[in-house]
């Protein structure tokens, strides 16, 4: 089982590997131009374009003898400037004009208009010079055209107040049409998978928590879960937008920053609950009050004030980081369920982390992976839980079977107790539990329910325990009076026994109250009538009858077994259910078997 799972996780690290390994061409870029040939299906243009800042230049304008700066894409504007136009020329082949081509636009924060030589080709949000009039609105974009000229102008208009910085935050590509969309299409689908992940496992840890209220571990697992998939919307494909295009995107702003801290704070209380039982720590402390402050913040504030929260943010990364490896190295010495593993993915998480970052300062060219890093890590502490779990419910149910025997072998005792005031032997229990054991499996029950009724059996004549001594044990025969206080045992029994919800109990009240019944209607204490008295009473009746007869009881010797049969037959349909006396005659070499094995001494 746990090599499966170590190459399960290998296997996904690979993955993840060759995900980031998987690259489009980088196009040189020299002063804002890039030359693009008709080979190139696609081709990512990341480099430095043009910039004008504080400017917002269409078409028309002529740019001639104007000051540029350069930007770096994908990466954000190095001044504070909140408005600008940016500008890339590309140079096609003379024999790509006509061709179709498309251009993928990720995130821009936070308006932008986008030009390709002279006509504007999409406008998202509102851009403008002021914040009362700009309209924040970064949703991913894809533009189609075809190439009218070598060289064609991209031109983009860009205003943001509402973000720390302006910028190109994702890869910008151009192609072919159709590759841009199966790229595009890879990428969803793989968007997609991760969010279906995160929801499934925190609604099933959810609803592990809510069957055990008592384990808090799995609420924060499934919390976290549900939402860091919720965050997954709010980025990379934006897919939120697709379910509610009216959103604002400063709500979104503000909920995929509270999502953040509060996915931090769960995943630190979760791991420190995980190793420790949950013992008070400071450190812990100190995360969860700050990432709560900073959540309020999120909620009271501008995006342009709480986006700088990003530098808090880091340094709760750090010091969640430091302390869950101190976590794993106690965890370790502890022998703790699972730990290995959740090293393992941990290893491959950092290693995502450590990718993220590279390729964010540009050093690496692969592409974002801590969501596939975090879903491994998160895969693996599901199983750590899982197996958590499994050992839990095994121990449970070893205590709970342990508990069982002992409450069976607790109604022996009593019901042993019960015989011996009335001068009988405590065998007399056992024969008639296996006695009513044979009788159910003949009948067709299941061994489970056969077990219930041979333990509840015991306490059929429990009801005795209120009986005088002097009626009980009287030699003689007993007078009207006296019989009619013997028949209360079986509503005493029934009393003693009914308020309870143990299967055994019940199953015991109801045969100490109907095992005197018969099948005609005659007995007692409630007169019931065929098969209105409960099938468990019907088989108690001839095991304690049989019981009865075949054994010396204080004031009668034991009957010879042909009396026995015929008196069986006799009664069968009267005293006696009929089907269960053909049964009981059928099997009656088993009966007497048993019999024979619990013989009560000196008799």
């Amino acid at each position: 089982m746990h090599r499966t799972y170590y190459f399960l996780l290998l296997s996904s690290f690979f993955i993840i590997l060759l995900t980031g390994c998987q690259q489009n061409q980088d196009k040189a870029i020299h002063e804002g131009q890039v030359s693009i040939q008709p080979n190139e299906e696609i081709v990512r243009l990341s480099g430095y374009w043009n910039v004008y800042q504080e400017r917002l230049l269409d078409p028309m304008d002529s740019t001639n003898h104007l000051s540029f700066d350069q930007i770096k894409v994908p990466g954000y504007w190095d001044s504070d400037t909140e408005y600008g136009t940016i500008e890339l020329v590309m140079q096609f082949s003379e024999s790509d004009i006509g061709e179709p081509k498309a251009i993928y636009i990720p995130q821009v924060f936070s308006a932008y208009k986008l030009w390709l030589n002279d006509e504007l080709m999409v406008e998202n949000g509102k851009v403008a010079t002021s914040k009362k009039e700009s309209v924040p609105r970064g949703i991913p974009k894809r533009v189609y055209f075809n190439v009218s000229q070598e060289k064609m102008i991209l031109r983009m208009q860009v205003s943001n107040f509402y973000y720390r910085q302006p910028g190109i935050l994702g890869k910008v590509y151009v192609g072919n049409p159709t590759a841009i969309e199966d790229k595009l299409i890879g990428s969803t689908i793989q968007e997609w998978f991760s969010i279906g992940a995160f929801i499934i496992f925190g609604i099933n840890h959810m609803l592990i928590y809510i069957n055990r209220k008592k384990e808090r571990l799995s609420l924060y697992f499934a919390l976290f879960c549900l939402l860091y998939g919720i965050r997954m919307l709010l980025i990379g494909q934006a897919s939120i937008f697709y379910f509610f295009p009216d959103f604002s995107m400063i709500f979104v702003l503000k909920l995929n920053y509270i999502c953040i801290f509060a996915c931090l704070l769960l995943f630190i209380k979760y791991f420190h609950l995980m190793i420790t039982t949950g013992k008070s720590n400071f450190i812990v402390n100190f995360v969860i009050i700050t990432s709560l402050l900073c959540i309020v913040l999120i909620i009271l504030s501008d995006p342009k004030f709480f986006t700088n929260l990003h530098i808090v943010l880091y340094f709760l990364f750090f010091i969640t980081f430091s302390y869950l490896l101190f976590l794993i190295v106690k965890g370790i010495k502890k022998k703790q369920v699972g730990i290995n593993i959740v090293v393992f993915a941990l290893i491959v998480l950092i290693a995502t982390i450590i990718n993220d970052l590279a390729y964010d300062a540009q050093i690496l060219k692969t592409t974002v992976l801590t969501p596939y890093g975090l879903l491994l890590f998160i895969g693996a502490q599901s199983f750590t839980i899982s197996k958590r779990f499994a050992g839990s419910f095994s121990e449970i149910e070893f205590l709970s079977k342990e508990l069982e025997n002992t409450q069976r072998e607790l109604l022996f005792t009593l019901g042993e107790i019960t015989e011996t005031r009335s001068k009988e032997t405590g065998n007399h229990v056992k024969r008639v539990a296996n006695y009513s054991y044979l009788l159910a499996l003949k009948y067709g029950l299941s061994k489970k329910e056969a077990e219930l009724i041979k333990a509840a059996s015991t306490l059929h004549d429990v009801g005795k325990i209120g009986i005088p001594d002097s009626i009980l044990n009287k030699p003689g025969k007993l007078t009207e009076e006296e019989y009619g206080v013997i028949k209360k045992h079986t509503t005493i029994g029934h009393q003693m026994l009914k308020h309870t919800n143990g299967s055994l109990l019940k199953a015991g009240s109801l045969i100490a109250l109907t095992h005197h019944e018969k099948y005609d209607g005659s007995g007692y204490p409630k007169g019931l009538q065929g098969e209105d008295i409960p099938l468990y009473g019907r088989i108690v009746a001839i095991s304690d009858v049989f019981d009865a007869l075949s054994t010396d009881r204080i004031y009668k010797k034991a009957w010879n077994m042909e009396d026995i049969l015929a008196y069986f037959r006799l009664e069968k349909g009267k005293h006696f259910d009929p089907r269960l006396v053909d049964i009981f005659l059928d099997n009656v070499k088993e009966f007497i078997k048993i019999k024979d094995a619990f013989k009560d001494e000196g008799r």
